[in-house]
């Protein structure tokens, strides 16, 4: 630890706080590869004839539009303050605010709040973290704010989901979040734009290269990709790695935290590596926003940097805030947090479904 954190000045002298944008020429997919553009199609007629509606003035004209049917008596005092039930919420069994789905033989708790419009927003917590914190508070405000439909879930052995933290694995969380997905949202039209903070981030990056018919964005908050092999057993004392693998499980201390880590959370992730590969060498072409701090005492901002580089999509940027720390806890950085959503939002492209064809 004491080796990584002595790295940390000479990664903050290369940069004071910047947007860095992909270049199209390194990360560019490849004619002849470009599968999930390809199956999405276009975008609508206005974006492509250069047409560009801002978030912020569909907010405003919804707003209007809601004041003017609240004067008319068409809505509620509680429609006002977001807690309207749309249809998906009311009908659907699956859908509300305090939830469990059983997966495998555990119940994972999860929130569920419907909506009316495309794309669905799933935010998935950091390591060890609860799923209702203030960035879930503030995506889930602002969801229900624009009516899209907004899904957070906790991990294995994490707040109120069944199992023993030390028991979870990159795979397992991976799966369970798939499963969600394809539970909540199973028209094939419907995909997700995936926040993910630390070790959500590489999940979302691994849910998109497994199933990137169903993801339309992503959102990566002080991701940590390959943070086991590339930190930890980096970086961690031989001691204590020896007692991670004689005892199964010991707590490190990391940062300003102390976490328990598990030998089978170090070797499941051996398989789960995102990193290794070349420039553009993983196949995800759906927009993505990376946000990092450089005064991050847990995971330097060089593995949002490389994450940015080696995904193929040429749609991708990567902020840094000089001043922020791992868990960008900052009402500023809130705000940048929905503006990235809105970028992904903006440059959504729902999938172009083929036609039916009526059987003779």
């Amino acid at each position: 630890m004491k080796a990584y954190l002595a790295f940390l000045p000479a990664l903050a002298s290369c940069a004071t706080g910047f947007v860095v944008r992909t270049p199209p020429s390194v990360v560019s997919p490849p004619a002849a590869t470009a599968p999930v553009s390809a199956r999405r199609g276009s975008k609508a007629a206005g974006l492509a004839n250069g047409a560009r509606v801002t978030c912020s003035h569909r907010r405003e004209t919804r707003l209007q539009g809601k004041k003017a049917a609240k004067e008319d008596g068409d809505r509620s005092d509680d429609d006002e303050d977001g807690d309207r039930e749309d249809s998906r919420t009311a009908s659907n069994p699956l859908w509300g605010r305090e939830m469990t789905m059983v997966i495998g033989q555990d119940k994972i708790s999860y929130m569920a709040l419907g909506g009316d419009r495309s794309p669905a927003v799933l935010y998935l917590p950091a390591f060890d973290a609860p799923a209702h914190d203030y960035k879930a508070d503030s995506l889930r405000s602002y969801c229900e704010d624009e009516e899209y439909p907004f899904i957070s879930m906790e991990w294995f052995g994490v707040g109120d989901s069944e199992g023993r933290f030390e028991h979870g694995t990159i795979s397992r969380w991976k799966q369970d979040a798939i499963t969600l997905i394809d539970k909540l949202l199973p028209e094939a039209y419907q995909e997700v734009i995936i926040v993910g903070g630390g070790v959500g981030g590489w999940i979302a990056t691994l849910i998109a290269l497994e199933r990137p018919e169903k993801v339309g964005g992503i959102v990566g908050l002080a991701a940590d990709p390959d943070f086991t092999e590339n930190l930890l057993m980096r970086y961690l004392p031989k001691a204590k790695i020896d007692e991670i693998y004689e005892k199964g499980v010991a707590t490190i201390a990391w940062g300003e935290r102390s976490y328990p880590v598990s030998k089978v959370l170090i070797e499941d992730a051996k398989d789960n590596l995102v990193l290794e590969g070349p420039v553009g060498g993983l196949p995800i072409t759906c927009p993505v926003r990376l946000i990092h701090g450089l005064n991050d005492e847990e995971v330097p901002y060089t593995v949002s940097l490389d994450l940015s580089r080696r995904i193929q999509s040429s749609n991708v940027n990567l902020y840094l805030v000089k001043t922020a720390s791992h868990h960008l806890d900052k009402g500023s950085i809130l705000k940048m947090v929905i503006n990235s959503l809105e970028e992904c939002i903006m440059n959504y492209v729902p999938q172009v479904l083929p036609p039916k064809v009526d059987s003779i």
